[in-house]
């Protein structure tokens, strides 16, 4: 599911963003923060491999 922001009526701007656009289709963007544990990094690891492999 690829979230666009400006797209969402509440934020609806009638400006062209290309390159958001673009960035949404193409850009994988992972939860990263200090408090990620190892076993949030395995899970997300192992969503993001079973993803792929479909």
């Amino acid at each position: 599911m690829f979230v666009r922001f400006h797209k969402i009526p509440i934020y609806n701007t009638k400006s062209k963003l290309t390159n958001t656009d673009w960035a949404s289709k193409h850009v994988l963007s992972l939860p990263i923060h200090p408090n990620v544990s190892t076993k949030n990094i395995e899970y997300i690891a192992k969503t993001v491999r079973d993803l792929v492999h479909e």
